[in-house]
């Protein structure tokens, strides 16, 4: 099942990939049938991996530079001093070093913690579908050994109310078998009446639309952990999805904390200014240009910065 998520996100994708299929479910399918299913049919986990994929193509947008911008002017009234026809000017702005890579640092941590949460998502539904089958089968097998007994116990009924009727065995025997095959058959009759509800279970984290097979009866033995309760927490620390979200989360805001502070500084704009002069005799002028802008307003950025420090200590928090 991990194999899904450790070869990238296109095969969770869904019917958005044209190759996926679902695969079709029987009563002796396997779990890693159902929990591919699971993976191509539910649409949380698709909601959660296009979340992640849209957080991707933000890094590209925060790392380019803005478009660059031109001018033209065309002089509808022209001065003898400066018979200027036309004028063009091209420029192109450069936030302050560091701006561009502060905010797709910022926003390739903000992906990184969409991507734990869409593996937390599937490690969640993948627990959830893995739950009900095995309830499932489990129960299946569990109506087959009380049928088998609630049969045992019907043959020995039969056979002690014919020693019964030959004066063979006593009343209270037969009486005692009779209370217990009653509450057996009760006990038949709770655990099918379970099936619904556990096929429901796991149709919804299916997301089926109508009743499937059910799954066949089998024991399904448990697998003891080896681990102790300290080795747990530090695997949970280690390899837990929520915990790498929140740290990507705290990533990203400690760079938009740096990313703030840079706002004190003024973006450069270069840019090229290119006349087309109506006199013929006259050379075509043309410049070159830098613009500065100018950060005066300290309270704006410095309400900035504490936004995103409060911002970082809410994520650290």
């Amino acid at each position: 099942m991990d194999r899904l998520a450790q070869a990238g996100p296109a095969p969770i994708a869904g019917s958005a990939a044209p190759g996926d299929r679902l695969p079709e479910l029987r009563a002796d399918s396997p779990l890693a049938d159902y929990i591919l299913y699971a993976y191509l049919s539910n649409p949380g986990l698709q909601a959660a991996f296009h979340r992640w994929t849209a957080a991707l193509d933000r890094v590209p947008q925060a790392r380019a530079l803005p478009d660059p911008q031109l001018s033209y002017s065309v002089f509808v009234r022209r001065e003898q001093v400066n018979p200027t026809r036309q004028e063009f000017v091209l420029s192109q702005t450069f936030p302050w070093f560091g701006k561009r890579g502060l905010a797709a640092r910022a926003a390739s941590e903000a992906a990184n913690a969409e991507r734990q949460r869409f593996e937390a998502a599937r490690l969640a539904l993948r627990d959830e579908v893995q739950a009900a089958w095995h309830e499932c089968r489990y129960l299946g097998r569990a109506i087959e050994v009380v049928e088998g007994n609630v049969q045992l116990l019907r043959r020995l009924e039969a056979a002690l109310r014919t020693r019964f009727a030959a004066g063979l065995a006593p009343h209270g025997d037969l009486i005692k078998l009779q209370v217990e095959l009653d509450e057996l058959e009760d006990r038949l009759r709770s655990l099918q009446d379970l099936r619904a509800p556990l096929a429901a279970r796991l149709d919804a984290a299916l997301n089926r639309k109508g009743p499937g097979p059910f799954p066949e009866a089998a024991e399904t033995p448990g697998e003891p952990i080896a681990a102790t309760a300290e080795q747990l927490l530090a695997m949970l620390r280690e390899s837990s999805p929520e915990l790498k979200a929140l740290d990507a989360e705290i990533a990203k805001e400690q760079a938009s904390v740096e990313r703030a502070k840079k706002d004190f500084y003024p973006d450069v704009m270069l840019g090229l200014d290119y006349m087309d002069m109506a006199d013929p005799g006259m050379r075509d002028p043309a410049a070159a240009m830098i613009t500065l802008s100018l950060p005066i307003w300290r309270g704006k950025y410095a309400a900035g910065v504490r936004e995103a420090r409060s911002m970082h200590l809410a994520a650290l928090a």
